[in-house]
């Protein structure tokens, strides 16, 4: 009998309010439930390894490491920001000048 996961099944009791979480966050990624928990842990585990860098690690690896997480924090501060201009039917948008202003959706 052929083996259906390429990887092997663990088995995992969650609260249920963190599920749902999960599930709206997987959902608004278009990820499975599996796939975001995945991926969750493993940026978990890279956070360990900046983190051990940055505390040990040689004065440009930190700065490295400091640009690559203010990278990261900027992507999810503009996913937030459309995902809140989406529930109150407003995008920020910038016009000829570099000017901001707002359109209603």
């Amino acid at each position: 009998m052929q083996k259906k996961y390429k990887y092997p099944t663990y088995q995992l009791r969650l609260p249920p309010e963190l599920k749902s979480d999960l599930e709206g966050v997987a959902r608004r990624n278009e990820r499975s439930l599996n796939s975001e928990i995945t991926h969750r842990l493993e940026k978990s585990l890279e956070g360990d390894e900046q983190a051990k860098a940055a505390v040990n690690g040689d004065p440009h690896e930190q700065i490295n490491v400091l640009t690559e997480q203010i990278g990261t924090l900027l992507k999810a501060l503009a996913a937030a920001n459309a995902v809140a201009a989406t529930k109150n039917g407003t995008i920020d948008v910038k016009d000829d000048n570099d000017e901001p202003k707002q359109k209603r959706t």
